[in-house]
């Protein structure tokens, strides 16, 4: 589609195998309309992100956007002081 045509990818700001979440961000704040997480060799670990309004979200197929271990917690978590 259009997206793919005119989209930003985020492996062009780089990647990290341990945590993506500066790299997914620049991205994310580039500006762009439309953001195409490709592959980049391993998942995207990632903690937090902002996406801004109107901002078009791909995924190429088989990415993996894998939350960074003790950036999310639910609520038993939160209650119990549990690390997952």
């Amino acid at each position: 589609g259009v997206c793919f045509a005119n989209g930003l990818t985020v492996s062009s700001f780089g990647a990290d195998p341990v945590d993506s979440t500066k790299i997914l961000q620049k991205a994310l704040d580039s500006g762009a309309s439309c953001i195409i997480v490709d592959k980049a060799g391993s998942p995207w670990v990632t903690g937090p992100l902002f996406v801004r309004s109107n901002t078009e979200l791909v995924f190429d197929e088989g990415v993996e956007l894998v939350a960074k271990k003790g950036y999310y917690y639910n609520l038993v978590q939160l209650q119990t002081g549990e690390e997952v």
